[in-house]
Formats: C-alpha cells, sequence, structure tokens
C-alpha cells in the first residue's frame, strides 16, 4: 500500500512539475514574442502609408525622381498618370463605367501650390476637371499629400489637377509660388530618386543628373552612359580607364 501511495505521489509531483515548466515555457515565448513583433506592429500601424491599406499605388516617372501615388476610384480602370511642370498639373487619363468616388494622395513635392512665408500645412486649392468640366472635391492634408475626394459621374476619361495661377494686387501682398517635382529629399515615403541611366534617358543633361548622397557621378568609357559611384571607386576607374567626368 505504501508502495502504491508513493507511485501515486511520484505521479502527481510528474505531472505539477511538467505544468510548471510547460507555464514557464509558455510565458517566456510569449514575452520573447511580445518583445520582438509588437514594436513592428507598432510602427506600421504609424506609417504613413496606414491611411492607404486599401489604396493603390501608381508610379509616376518624372526627370530626375519617381513618385508615388496612392489612389482608389471604384468601377474604373486608371490608364496612365501624367505630370506637366509647363501648365502645373496632374493629367489622369482613366475608364469611368459607372459613377462612383475617386481617393487619390498627390505627393506636395510634386504638386503644389502656396504663399511665401505660410505655414507646412498650408495651401491653395486646386482646380479639378473631369473631362474639361470643373468639379467640386473634399481634400484633407498630411506634411506629404494632400489627400483629394471627388465624386464622378460615370464615363469619365479624364480627370485633371490644375494648381492655378493666382493673380495678386501689387501691393503688400504675399508671393505665390509653384511647386512642381521640387523634392527637397533624395527619397521619401512618396518619392525617391531614379537611376542615373534612367534620368539620362527621360532627357536630363549629363551634367544635371543628380546622385545619391556620398555618391558621385561618373562615365562608362565604352558607351558614356551615367553611373554614381562611391568617392575611392571613382579614383580608381578613373585610373584603370574604365570611365571619365564629363566635362562641364
Amino acid at each position: 500500500m505504501l508502495i502504491i501511495a508513493n507511485q501515486v505521489a511520484y505521479f502527481l509531483y510528474s505531472k505539477n512539475r511538467y505544468f510548471l515548466l510547460t507555464s514557464v515555457f509558455i510565458l517566456t515565448l510569449s514575452v520573447l514574442f511580445a518583445s520582438t513583433f509588437l514594436p513592428v506592429f507598432a510602427l506600421e500601424a504609424d506609417s504613413s502609408f496606414e491611411p492607404f491599406s486599401t489604396h493603390e499605388i501608381y508610379s509616376l516617372a518624372y526627370k530626375h525622381y519617381t513618385y508615388y501615388i496612392p489612389y482608389e476610384i471604384s468601377d474604373s480602370i486608371i490608364h496612365e498618370i501624367n505630370l506637366d511642370c509647363v501648365s502645373m498639373s496632374l493629367v489622369i487619363d482613366m475608364q469611368k463605367i459607372k459613377e462612383g468616388d475617386m481617393s487619390i494622395g498627390i505627393p506636395r513635392q510634386m504638386l503644389d501650390v502656396k504663399l511665401f512665408g505660410e505655414q507646412p500645412n498650408m495651401h491653395k486649392p486646386f482646380i479639378v476637371l473631369a473631362d474639361g468640366f470643373e468639379v467640386e472635391y473634399e481634400e484633407s492634408l498630411t506634411g506629404d499629400l494632400r489627400i483629394m475626394e471627388v465624386s464622378l459621374a460615370a464615363y469619365v476619361n479624364t480627370i485633371e489637377v490644375i494648381s492655378p495661377y493666382v493673380v495678386l494686387p501689387s501691393h503688400g501682398s504675399p508671393l505665390v509660388y509653384h511647386i512642381c517635382a521640387m523634392p527637397d529629399s533624395e527619397q521619401s515615403l512618396f518619392h525617391s530618386l531614379r537611376p542615373p541611366l534612367k534620368q539620362s534617358n527621360s532627357g536630363i543633361s549629363n551634367n544635371d543628373i543628380l546622385c545619391k548622397k556620398g555618391l558621385e557621378l561618373l562615365f562608362k568609357l565604352s558607351d558614356e552612359s551615367p553611373m554614381c559611384v562611391k568617392p575611392e571607386s571613382k579614383i580608381k576607374l578613373i585610373e584603370r580607364g574604365v570611365g571619365f567626368m564629363m566635362p562641364g
């Protein structure tokens, strides 16, 4: 009888020990999970793209930079988006089948209009045309985007967003200035610097090609194509007759 009691006691001790070890193991995994993954979730929730989780992103290449335009349009297909810095406008070619809403975020370093001396979030309204007719829209701002909400009729083919020229009185009025393809940094969530060869192929002259910070412009001796290299690599490539600096 005593032997049976001892076996039962040992069994219960083993079970409790197993339960304790299992609990400690699960608790340790929980702590590791929280410390490792939760900060990542917090960063993602704080991302500027978070409000556009259901939006598509259109990549618009223009001269030195590629711009990333979040958009959402019901019952439609976007064929192309073009930026024109001569007319200060953004033209959206699309096929709208049914009436519905369009939401689009316009990077402020791609297209904007404001007055000198205004706070960064201040702006002047765009003009929005749907197939040549002006339409009303609602707008909200972030530091990087002008987010526009527009209700569209069916069968709309072209949306034009125009940064208007403002005529001001000559005495005591602030100056209006337009922003078109004028980023103040080489990269952000809504734009990035294009590779040097793509800049060149877009019509940018050799002396106006931009490189990322810490890199310098050089040209291949074989075909005169541009490349961006580290300063120490630049010297070696020139010494070896592989690259050269464009006179300018």
